[in-house]
C-alpha cells in the first residue's frame, strides 16, 4: 500500500519549492514512527530545492530511508537516455556546458537546453515516483 507522506497528495506540488507545514509534520509523525526518518534530512530538502541549479539537488530525500533514496535514484536514472545519462554524468563530475558540448560535438546552448530539460523532467518523475517506492 502506498503512503501519503509525499508531496503527491499536495495541489501546489508542480510548484512546489519547499515542504509546506502540513508535510513536514506528516515526516515528523512518521520519524516519531520510524527512526530511519531524521529531521535533518527534512531541512536539507528544504535547503536543497531552493537551489534547482545543482542537479543533486533534483534527486532529493525528504524522509526516506537510505534504501528508498536508493531505489529512487536507481528508477530515475533507469529513465534516462543513454545520451542524457552522459550528460549528467560529464555534468555531474564538474565539466561546463561549453566542455560537454565540445565532447558530444554540438553546441553549448544546445547542452544547455538539453540540461534543462532533463532536470525539468528529474523534478517531475521524482514527485510521481515516490509513491511507489516509498511502501507502507
Amino acid at each position: 500500500m502506498i503512503k501519503d507522506k509525499t508531496c503527491n497528495i499536495c495541489e501546489n506540488r508542480h510548484s512546489c519549492k519547499e515542504l509546506c507545514e502540513s508535510m513536514n509534520q506528516k515526516l515528523r509523525n512518521i520519524k516519531k514512527d520510524n527512526n530511519i526518518y531524521s529531521e535533518k534530512t527534512i531541512n536539507n530538502y528544504n535547503k536543497s530545492v531552493g537551489n534547482i541549479d545543482n542537479l543533486s539537488s533534483i534527486v532529493y530525500s525528504h524522509g526516506l530511508s537510505n534504501i528508498e533514496n536508493r531505489d529512487i535514484k536507481r528508477i530515475i536514472i533507469a529513465m534516462l537516455t543513454k545520451e542524457q545519462k552522459k550528460i549528467i554524468d560529464l555534468y555531474s563530475q564538474g565539466y561546463t556546458q561549453r566542455e560537454i558540448a565540445k565532447t558530444l560535438k554540438v553546441s553549448q546552448s544546445n547542452i544547455s537546453q538539453r540540461i534543462e530539460s532533463i532536470k525539468s523532467e528529474l523534478k517531475k518523475s521524482l514527485i510521481e515516483i515516490i509513491p511507489y517506492v516509498v511502501e507502507k
